[in-house]
């Protein structure tokens, strides 16, 4: 029977020590109006390849596919890029090789113009995934819903893990976008 009590102890904290791992935490700017928030931008992740595992460019694909569960337009840095040259005849694609700090300063004075809000994830890898999302406001460049998820010990470092969190973090962030609307009215 002890050996049984013991055995029941061990799990009971293995799946606690899951769970709790696991757990996002959210913080989001109160007075910021969400119901004006439409386009959603899809920055380049903070991301730096392990040996062996993905690019940046399979990182921002995944998390730009998992925007299906966002309540907003998702567009990509490119979508943009295509908008700026349209409306003002700056090649940003070309700009970056030539100059890069002066094609970020041109897109982000941009952006405004054709997005509400940008995400910015920053993933570390140490012994388990942990993936900070940052959504900034275009006009102000304010945070307004900062996230924190870290995958559970037995989830991979791979692209996977990044999807399931990703999809996690955009159900959060509209139950909060929802939350905050209704408390406006």
């Amino acid at each position: 029977m002890k050996k049984f009590s013991q055995l029941f102890i061990i799990v009971c904290f293995v799946l606690l020590n899951v769970q709790l791992v696991s757990a996002g935490q959210a913080w989001s700017d109160e007075s910021y109006d969400f119901s004006k928030a439409h386009k959603f931008l899809i920055a380049e992740p903070n991301y730096t390849a392990v040996v062996g595992g993905s690019t940046v460019e399979e990182v921002k694909n995944v998390m730009y596919l998992q925007a299906q569960y966002l309540n907003m337009y998702p567009i990509t840095t490119a979508e943009v890029d295509k908008n700026i040259l349209r409306d003002s005849s700056i090649d940003l694609a070309k700009l970056r090789i030539e100059d890069a700090k002066q094609a970020e300063s041109i897109f982000n004075s941009e952006m405004e113009k054709y997005t509400d809000l940008y995400m910015v994830a920053t993933i570390v890898h140490n012994t388990r995934v942990m993936i900070f999302y940052d959504v900034y406001s275009a006009q102000t460049k304010q945070p307004v819903f900062t996230y924190q998820i870290v995958a559970s010990s037995t989830d991979e470092d791979n692209l996977m893990t990044y999807k399931q969190l990703t999809k996690r973090f955009y159900k959060e962030f509209n139950k909060a976008i929802n939350k905050s609307i209704k408390a406006k009215k």
